[in-house]
């Protein structure tokens, strides 16, 4: 289930996909009809990608309720890319789903987070499932806070891990 907004198509990753990242980058450029950045996948994400494909595997993620490819559809004749990722840390319990995302340096500033967080975010709380969504940041990491709060986030009390606080955006 592909999510589109004015800029981007949302690609639910699956295991196949997410082993791809690291190793296979013109396989996953293939499979993603879009262009790869060199840099792709970010350092703070290739550590965790064996993580992600286990949780797909296992159902922990899966039916909407994972990460997404962020591909931003080329205006003109600039191709399709990869410009991020994002999406739902599990699938939801009690009523709220974490979120978390990140965007490739190169494009970054331009208002995809906000975009892709914001589409995911409403897609989540149109699920009968969901009250609320999630997020944890750094107060210091100005720029995602600037994406939560510009998503409809309001910031709640600390977070889960030390020094981070928590947002939330809750269903109308």
């Amino acid at each position: 289930m592909n999510i589109r907004t004015a800029r981007l198509e949302l690609v639910p990753a699956t295991a196949e996909l997410i082993r791809l990242e690291a190793s296979h980058p013109l396989a996953l450029a293939t499979l993603l009809d879009a262009v790869i950045p060199p840099e792709w996948p970010p350092e703070e994400v290739r550590g965790v990608l064996g993580f992600f494909a286990d949780q797909m595997d296992a159902g922990v993620t899966g039916d909407g309720w994972g990460i997404y490819y962020w591909i931003a559809q080329g205006e003109g004749d600039a191709p399709r890319t990869l410009v991020g990722s994002g999406g739902f840390m599990s699938r939801p319990s009690g009523g709220q789903v974490e979120i978390g995302y990140g965007t490739i340096t190169e494009f970054q500033g331009r208002g995809y987070a906000t975009e892709a967080v914001s589409a995911l975010t409403a897609w989540a709380l149109s699920q009968p499932e969901v009250s609320v969504v999630v997020a944890d940041a750094l107060p210091a990491n100005r720029a995602s806070v600037r994406v939560l709060e510009r998503a409809g986030f309001a910031e709640a009390g600390p977070g889960e891990e030390e020094g981070t606080r928590r947002f939330e955006c809750a269903a109308p």
